[in-house]
């Protein structure tokens, strides 16, 4: 109405408000999925397959049930399949189940859609692809969440509620008794326009729109991406932070943590034969971190670097591999499993033992080195004849450290009255250290994903108050944890970079994505992305 009979020149400035406040918002959330459309790679955009007796490489969307997928160091998995022929394979499963140490796969075990195989080769024959897989159920499910609204929201709402009544009342009220009076019908129609326009503050969502948007353009320039203006918002009132562990608080990568005996001699000792263990084909991320320390060491194990003879991989249910190496002579070497090498060896003391349950109580991965000269005749003969009366060189342990700087990011949050608690699919051990390193915990307190499966969401409310720490937990229980903190008031900010985070990213207050190494289903339900990948952003 008031564009036919007010003046043209005012209905042409409430349009161009209408359109600049619509194009702010469009406009940074463009500006923000430009942005993580340059950080995407794209996922497995190939894959090979046997059919037909021949080995073909196809897009991966046209993988379908019963292809036998060709698996190879460095295979992103393309569908979830079981695998039927394994020569030490081991997988990276980190973003679908946040296990931070690489997965052993034998013929029979499954593998699923999203992971990456680390070392080893072999076959699986494919069972389900697309939303069927894993990560495609997860990925559906995320898309049937509602965000919920953020307290800036509510607040406009109830605000908008209550001036509507009243503009409603004036512009209403006034031209009917100016028309009763007898007073021009069209201006009594364009005074309760005028009216209503006077009650609402119509600039006030430009306003907010306008100082969100300069601050999600300012937060861009320290690699903080929000993709959704409302996101800016909810950042400043979170009151609680659920975070992932692996390759969030953590760097995800191997470093060895230390040795035993941890005399500074016997740890070259046991790089020396560590690095025998290995070939030139091993590929492990632990293997790759023995290489990198022996660098550091300046060890380069030529004394037993010389010709292999015959090897031994993981699988058929051994967790070690053997290596017979010329070294004036022949040797024996094994590495791997502890208990499986303290089985073999004659020397095994009770101090031995000790070392590794402490650190195996750290949450630590350790692998026990072995070795034995071999008599000529013992050269050819079957492993299991000859893996017997070894040596025991020592303990090598891995752990996946936090990242620099989160522990004071942690405690500067805490300060700011921002609790973070941390939801994991690792190893309870494991995520109790952790969290004590950080400084998320101070107590030995976690509670598991089959612990969450037997209490009820009303029990998890209290709960949740007493624990920081989950682990085992599966993508349900940490968006029932999500749930459960906002049941008790909290506005809740959840990290994460994994298949296995997007449910709670999409539940969230705010979800916050990682922007590198993060998933697409992730990055696809969180709000924010940090183009860093650093915790501390």
């Amino acid at each position: 109405f008031y564009s036919i009979w007010g003046k043209l020149e005012d209905a042409i400035t409430i349009f161009i408000v209408i359109i600049l406040l619509v194009f702010a918002e469009v406009y940074n959330e463009f500006r923000a999925k430009k942005a993580i459309a340059s950080l995407e790679k794209i996922a497995a955009p190939r894959t090979r397959v046997l059919r037909d007796g021949k080995v073909t490489e196809i897009d991966s969307e046209n993988v379908v049930p019963d292809d036998i997928l060709i698996l190879t160091s460095g295979t992103k998995v393309a569908a979830d399949a079981k695998v039927n022929t394994s020569i030490g394979m081991k997988f990276d499963e980190s973003a679908l189940t946040g296990e931070s140490f690489p997965q052993d796969k034998e013929i029979g075990d499954e593998i699923y859609a999203g992971t990456i195989a680390l070392s080893g080769e072999g076959s699986a024959v494919v069972f389900a692809t697309g939303k069927n897989t894993r990560l495609g159920k997860i990925a559906t499910a995320s898309k049937i969440i509602k965000p919920p609204k953020t307290q800036l929201q509510l607040a406009m709402k109830s605000l908008t509620g209550k001036l509507v009544f009243v503009a409603l009342f004036f512009s209403i009220i006034i031209p009917l008794i100016g028309i009763i009076r007898g007073q021009d019908l069209k201006t009594m129609i364009l005074t309760g326009l005028s009216l209503s326009f006077a009650t609402i503050p119509e600039e006030l969502p430009i306003i907010i729109t306008m100082v969100l948007g300069l601050g999600a353009y300012t937060l861009s320039k320290n690699n903080f991406l929000v993709k959704r203006i409302k996101a800016a918002e909810t950042l400043g009132n979170a009151t609680v932070i659920v975070t992932d562990k692996t390759g969030t608080i953590t760097e995800n990568k191997m470093k060895i943590s230390g040795f035993y005996p941890a005399d500074k001699g016997k740890e070259i000792e046991i790089l020396e034969i560590a690095l025998a263990s290995l070939t030139e084909y091993s590929l492990s991320p632990l293997d790759h971190e023995i290489k990198n320390k022996a660098r550091e060491l300046k060890i380069d194990g030529a004394p037993r670097k010389l010709k292999v003879v015959r090897q031994r991989n993981f699988g058929d249910g051994r967790k070690t591999k053997a290596v017979i190496r010329e070294n004036a002579g022949h040797e024996l070497i094994l590495s791997g499993a502890p208990e499986e090498i303290f089985g073999v060896c004659s020397n095994i003391s009770d101090d031995i033992k000790a070392a590794l349950g402490s650190e195996t109580e750290k949450g630590r991965r350790v692998i026990a080195i072995a070795y034995k000269k071999l008599e000529p005749r013992e050269k050819s003969l079957d492993f299991n004849e000859i893996e017997k009366e070894m040596n025991f060189a020592g303990l090598i342990s891995f752990e996946d450290p936090p990242r620099e700087g989160v522990k004071e990011t942690i405690a500067l949050s805490m300060t700011a009255g921002i609790r973070t608690i941390m939801v994991t699919g690792d190893h309870p051990q494991t995520a109790g250290f952790i969290a004590r390193e950080v400084g998320i915990s101070t107590t030995n307190k976690v509670l598991t994903g089959m612990e969450l499966d037997r209490i009820t969401d009303d029990e998890l409310q209290n709960t949740v108050k007493e624990f920081s720490v989950f682990a085992r937990a599966k993508p349900e229980h940490k968006y029932r944890i999500v749930k459960a903190l906002q049941k008790n008031g909290e506005v809740v900010a959840v990290t994460g970079d994994g298949i296995n985070d997007a449910l709670a990213l999409k539940g969230a207050d705010i979800g916050i994505a990682m922007g590198i190494r993060g998933t697409d289903v992730a990055r696809e339900a969180a709000e924010v992305v940090l183009a860093d990948d650093n915790y501390n952003t």
